[in-house]
């Protein structure tokens, strides 16, 4: 038997998987069916996280609304620019609110 001189290094041979071998596929086919899970699972999370979003957004504009709409309503019907004033002052307190158009 005989001793090869390497000079001192060592080199490693990796084996290159075969890319028919079943393990190979068996891991691409686990993968990508990982991956088409996992996009699929965030997709559905963010629509139903921004459907929720919105629906309670609309929840609390209807509540000020409730809140509110009497007593602008009357302010207007009783042409009292001050109550108005008052009340638009008001909503323009509440962040979600950007603007008020009576009509």
């Amino acid at each position: 038997m005989e001793k090869l001189d390497t000079g001192g290094l060592y080199s490693m041979s990796f084996k290159v998987p075969n890319k028919k071998s079943v393990a190979t596929q068996l891991m691409l086919i686990v993968f990508s069916l990982y991956c088409l899970v996992a996009i699929t699972v965030t997709v559905i999370h963010v629509v139903e996280e921004y459907r929720h979003t919105q629906q309670t957004i609309v929840n609390e504009l209807k509540s000020y609304e409730d809140i509110f709409g009497p007593l602008l309503g009357r302010g207007l019907w009783d042409l009292d620019r001050d109550q108005i004033a008052v009340v638009v002052q008001g909503l323009s307190q509440v962040p979600v609110i950007v603007g008020v158009i009576a009509t």
